[in-house]
């Protein structure tokens, strides 16, 4: 059994919402979600870190956290920070929960793993879907 930890801070006092915010009524999660996500373990199986795209180990892991971790601290059209993109786990998480997301890669190699695992290619009914590529350096 591997253990991963994830250290939540938050600056500042919690956030405020407007009364009856409609976003925030359709981001909602269930009590048992509550109850299962914010406790002290998570069981989550383990993804496989092979991709015939990729020559070496990333430290991919399963959908299940990043979807976890965007419905519990973010509301439909938040913006979602990944400063280590990696092969995507976490932007497919984002655009499939409605959420914006910034997100920062410098190997470009990951490029096309990138965009085939966020489907780049593929027509979104009702989701505003725009990817943009920004080579620095």
């Amino acid at each position: 059994m591997w253990r991963k930890y994830i250290l939540i801070f938050r600056k500042g006092k919690p956030r405020k919402f407007k009364p009856k915010d409609p976003l925030r009524y359709a981001s909602a999660y269930t009590k048992e979600e509550r109850d299962r996500w914010f406790s002290q373990i998570w069981e989550i199986v383990g993804d496989k870190q092979t991709h015939p795209k990729i020559e070496r180990r990333t430290a991919s892991f399963p959908e299940e956290i990043p979807r976890r971790l965007i419905r519990m601290f973010s509301i439909i059209e938040d913006i979602v920070l990944d400063p280590f993109l990696g092969t995507g786990t976490t932007v497919k998480a984002a655009i499939e929960l409605k959420r914006n997301s910034i997100e920062y890669e410098i190997d470009k190699s990951l490029k096309p793993v990138i965009e085939e695992k966020i489907g780049i290619k593929q027509k979104r009914i009702g989701i505003n879907f725009n990817v943009e590529f920004i080579n620095r350096g």
